[in-house]
């Protein structure tokens, strides 16, 4: 369905699933600084706290739980510096 720089996107049998296969790859400074990191979309599904930018830009305090859970959207693209996007621009893209 999708193959960007930090993971693939699968549909299955069943319209309601997907299935995101992340790639090791860690990025930073616009993909300047690039490292693997083992287990990465383990790792990534695990955080539900508070932790990195969504600190800074908030100004929230790192660790905090947020209830629901909370999850943002970035247009993966070094170029334009990675902005941020929400639900309607997503669907607005197709």
């Amino acid at each position: 369905l999708y193959a960007g720089k930090a993971k693939s996107v699968y549909t299955t049998d069943d319209a309601d699933k997907l299935i995101l296969l992340y790639r090791n790859d860690t990025s930073a400074f616009d993909g300047k600084k690039i490292e693997q990191l083992d287990r990465k979309g383990m790792v990534n599904n695990k955080f539900n706290v508070t932790a990195g930018s969504i600190c800074k830009r908030l100004g929230l305090e790192e660790g905090q739980d947020l209830n629901p859970p909370t999850f943002e959207f970035f247009l993966k693209n070094d170029d334009l510096g990675d902005p941020m996007i929400n639900e309607f621009h997503i669907r607005s893209f197709d």
